[in-house]
């Protein structure tokens, strides 16, 4: 788990445990935590500090080819999975409309597209697809780039994996075993342990999940449910 101040400091405790300076949208595994900013990715390790130049806002590297996403809404993917985005081949995707929010499941990779629409395609380094309707006047999307990838739109949560639920929810976050959703009464979350139910009643100004554990950030202050590091 980690949390960052306003001055971009982050401190990182659990799997990986450090502290530095990183800023732009996160992305934590249990090997390092990246920022991405203005045109670059900044990645701390427990053996240091990496810097790389970058045309993307959001990189996905599931099971398919990875794929990012640009400031204007396009969608490339790499032709070949090992290369780093700053020098990769990229190969375009022709999507109806700009996209706002990428997600992945096995060989699909969905996109939350700028009007609402969600669709779901086959990357290129799986033999491509046109792509699929999936729902519209979706509002949020997320998943754990592997298994699962969820969706709120149209008052219900929906996964490719169950069965669309009713939801008032503004807010997702979905991890290898919780789907949790934030609204205006709080927290609900599916997976081993009522998490939801830990994390307080009332709206929240953030909301992250990770394997057996969920954290939500209100007025400041961050509290956790489940098997989240002191």
């Amino acid at each position: 788990m980690c949390e960052v101040d306003a001055g971009d400091r982050i401190r990182c405790e659990g799997a990986l445990s450090l502290t530095g300076v990183v800023s732009g949208a996160l992305r934590v595994t249990d090997r390092e935590v990246c920022g991405r900013s203005e045109g670059q990715v900044r990645c701390l390790t427990a053996m240091g500090t990496s810097t790389v130049s970058t045309p993307f806002v959001e990189v996905l590297r599931g099971p398919g080819a990875p794929c990012g996403r640009t400031q204007e809404g396009a969608v490339f993917c790499f032709a070949r999975p090992e290369e780093s985005e700053a020098t990769a081949v990229l190969v375009p995707l022709e999507l109806p409309a700009p996209a706002v929010a990428l997600a992945s499941q096995g060989t699909l990779l969905f996109a939350l597209l700028s009007d609402g629409r969600l669709v779901s395609t086959v990357p290129p380094g799986h033999g491509g697809s046109r792509p699929h309707l999936v729902a519209t006047e979706v509002q949020a999307l997320a998943g754990d780039d592997w298994t699962t990838v969820c969706w709120l739109g149209q008052g219900r949560l929906a996964c490719t994996d169950r069965e669309p639920v009713p939801s008032t929810a503004t807010r997702l976050a979905v991890s290898s075993d919780q789907v949790c959703a934030a609204g205006p009464g709080g927290v609900e979350c599916e997976g081993p342990g009522d998490l939801g139910a830990g994390l307080g009643e009332g709206a929240v100004d953030g909301l992250a999940v990770g394997t057996g554990f969920a954290c939500v950030l209100r007025r400041g202050e961050v509290s956790c449910a489940g098997r989240a590091p002191r």
